[in-house]
């Protein structure tokens, strides 16, 4: 059984990062031009990523007998980006990333040692590779 605290801290990663700005880049197209080819490769890679470890962390919850929160659709404002260029949406991107992770460390400080806390640390650890990505994919995009 998890304490209420954890189970909240669970669900609301689940429901943020499930409907984040990087799983919805994840599944769209958007303008990519051919120098930022790579970067947007990188993004759908990192978008995987994250797409396994919000499953990983929605597995622990039906094993503790929670269930997760369903996710819906992604919020409506996203969809004014769809048709935007992805040097365009790496600073969003990117500060998205340093809020998740800063918000994350912070929860992570008042939560007592325990399997979840182990749990959601490899959680934190994943956020801030991301967030490296995303800081070197944006020194190279205003390179250019």
């Amino acid at each position: 059984m998890i304490d209420a605290v954890a189970e909240e801290l669970i669900q609301r990663q689940i429901a943020r990062d499930g409907r984040s700005l990087l799983q919805y880049v994840g599944e769209s197209a958007p303008y990519t031009p051919a120098r930022s080819e790579p970067a947007h490769v990188r993004i759908a890679e990192l978008a995987r990523e994250e797409q396994e470890a919000i499953g990983r962390l929605i597995r622990f919850m039906q094993r503790h007998h929670v269930a997760p929160p369903v996710l819906g659709a992604f919020p409506s404002h996203f969809t004014t980006i769809n048709f935007v260029a992805l040097d365009f949406l790496l600073p969003a991107l990117l500060r998205e990333q340093k809020f998740a992770v800063t918000d994350l460390e912070h929860s992570l400080a008042a939560l007592p040692e325990s399997e979840t806390r182990h749990l959601l640390w490899g959680y934190l650890e994943m956020k801030r590779r991301h967030l490296h990505a995303f800081e070197e994919m944006s020194s190279v995009a205003h390179a250019h």
